[in-house]
């Protein structure tokens, strides 16, 4: 039987590098177990990757038992559904308004939907102001993404220090600092530690997309379109799989290529105007 621990690990494993359907897969199978330590580690995982399933989880999961989850969904649905596709600042504002007005840090996920809530507001200062010593690697994790959104890349390096300190092989450090690679224009560095990761783990939609950035990064644009493609073509045909923001991400990146290339830049630009019109990238080029 596996115990909590073992449990935590697959389960946040999977989530964190976006197969949210696996994640689900997985409760199935442990839906019955008693978290003693970590329920609300859990309980915000599962809900989180029902939000992110959006209305495929129906679908898909008609039968979960999501009784652990009944009070929490619908206010997870509220407030981090719009999030999927970009939440524009203005919007995201006036969410956190509505969200703080409603609840107060007695609520058990209170500090991860307000976290998160403040990253998509595009306010990294203030975020870094009002969460400036993270203890545990969830909230170091979304302070990493803040000061990286900050270009702030002194900053992340010192927060990834931290995280390995805590534990330098756990799934969130390991992706934080395949991102601090980026960053940094270790490129190389960051394509092995992209192979070693789905070869511990698994593969996702997330890391073919870190792993086309730096192989664009590097000039490599027919290898980073081969695996834009495919994923594109994963995202787009097989439902299970669908991640709205990392279909955006796939196809600001295949938009990238084309330019450098001369090729089909506008059918690219095209299919993400229709899937989020307020797309940060879109803004650049009207």
């Amino acid at each position: 039987m596996d115990d909590e621990k073992d449990i935590l690990f697959q389960l946040r494993n999977s989530f964190y590098l976006g197969n949210y359907y696996k994640v689900l897969e997985m409760w199935k199978d442990f839906a019955k177990f008693d978290f003693k330590t970590h329920g609300s580690l859990v309980r915000s995982i599962i809900i989180r990757s029902i939000v992110k399933l959006g209305k495929n989880y129906k679908k898909y999961f008609e039968n979960l038992d999501i009784t652990p989850f009944k009070k929490d969904l619908p206010v997870f649905g509220k407030y981090l559904t719009p999030l999927n596709g970009k939440l524009d600042p203005e919007t995201a504002t006036e969410v956190i308004r509505d969200f703080t007005a409603n609840f107060d840090k007695s609520y058990e996920h209170y500090g991860t939907i307000l976290r998160l809530l403040w990253l998509a507001t595009g306010d990294f200062e203030n975020y870094a102001k009002n969460d400036a010593n993270p203890s545990d690697l969830e909230t170091m994790n979304l302070q990493f993404y803040c000061y990286q959104n900050m270009r702030r890349f002194d900053l992340s390096g010192k927060t990834l220090s931290s995280m390995k300190l805590k534990d330098e092989e756990d799934i969130v450090t390991s992706l934080c600092n395949i991102h601090q690679l980026i960053s940094t224009g270790k490129h190389n560095d960051a394509i092995s530690a992209i192979d070693e990761l789905k070869e511990k783990f698994e593969d996702s939609a997330k890391l073919n997309n870190l792993k086309a950035a730096a192989l664009i990064a590097q000039g490599k644009f027919e290898s980073a379109v081969a695996i834009l493609s495919k994923l594109c073509t994963v995202l787009q045909n097989k439902e299970q799989f669908y991640d709205q923001s990392e279909l955006e991400t796939a196809l600001v990146n295949l938009s990238v290529c084309a330019l450098y290339q001369g090729t089909n830049f506008d059918e690219h630009v095209k299919l993400l105007h229709e899937l989020n019109p307020d797309h940060s990238f879109l803004k650049t080029l009207f």
